[in-house]
């Protein structure tokens, strides 16, 4: 069965002031959450329609989709691992598992989290209380509350210093620390100072930033591009300039509101749709 690709459409709110909360909440703005390509909810959980059809593997209770040529399956409460040709490469022994990303994937044994390689050996030692899936090449963890992240072989490249953290796009990610966000590259240099109340991921070159009750926007290098004057905001989009038209002209946009009214703004800050 080939790999299949996965939108999971998630409501979610961004960021409460209490310090490394994983939710995320920003006062009220309904947020999309993104995922990653062919990643799924990574639990026994995952849905029967997205999976292989039972029933052609009557050894296992579940059998996952593929991801880098390994589908997961799951025996007596335990995980393990068949190749596209449905043979059973890693014996089902772990509490739980994830799905391959960069040749790895994290499992959990005797309650912590770890990483093993496509033969089922240990590449990672589980010693983790989370992991995140690799995302160019790093992977987030936590241990005692606090997150960092490492690379394919364990290697802590970020310290466990952030009380949130997200994953890296861009050799850039989003990051918490004292109740204040900001970003970091990979080298964990601060990009974008931690001094803002809340901040979203960057979509189409710019991230929300929310200070003293009022949203904006800056950019990669950390300039406000948009003033910090909006009551809520969205990311940056392709939007239809008219819904009702089939071939309607598209333009990056994102939905703002102030004083009650909402409208579409383009990059520069400019009111372009829905203008009053």
């Amino acid at each position: 069965m080939k790999k299949q690709d996965f939108i999971i459409g998630l409501i979610a709110i961004l960021i409460v002031s209490c310090g490394g909360s994983e939710s995320e909440t920003d006062r009220g703005n309904e947020l999309p959450i993104d995922t990653s390509k062919y990643q799924a909810v990574d639990t026994s959980s995952h849905s029967e329609l997205d999976s292989i059809p039972e029933t052609e593997f009557d050894k296992y209770d579940f059998v996952d989709t593929y991801s880098e040529g390994l589908a997961r399956v799951k025996k007596d409460n335990k995980y393990g691992f068949i190749n596209e040709n449905r043979e059973e490469i890693i014996e089902p022994q772990f509490e739980d598992a994830g799905w391959f990303y960069n040749r790895r994937a994290k499992v959990m044994v005797d309650e912590k989290w770890g990483f093993i390689n496509p033969e089922g050996k240990e590449a990672i030692k589980a010693e983790y209380d989370q992991v995140g899936n690799f995302s160019e090449d790093l992977a987030k963890v936590e241990k005692e509350s606090k997150k960092g992240f490492i690379d394919t072989t364990g290697r802590k490249v970020i310290p466990l210093e952030y009380d949130w953290v997200g994953k890296f796009e861009n050799n850039i990610t989003r990051v918490s620390k004292n109740q204040k966000w900001g970003f970091i590259n990979k080298n964990n240099s601060i990009v974008i100072p931690l001094e803002y109340q809340a901040a979203r991921d960057f979509k189409a070159g710019l991230a929300a930033v929310w200070k003293e009750g009022k949203w904006g926007y800056v950019n990669q290098q950390g300039q406000l591009i948009i003033p910090l004057k909006y009551d809520r905001v969205e990311d940056f989009v392709e939007t239809k300039m008219d819904e009702e038209k089939e071939d309607s002209e598209v333009k990056i946009l994102a939905k703002v509101y102030l004083g009650g009214k909402e409208f579409f703004i383009n990059q520069k800050g400019d009111c372009e749709k829905d203008c009053q």
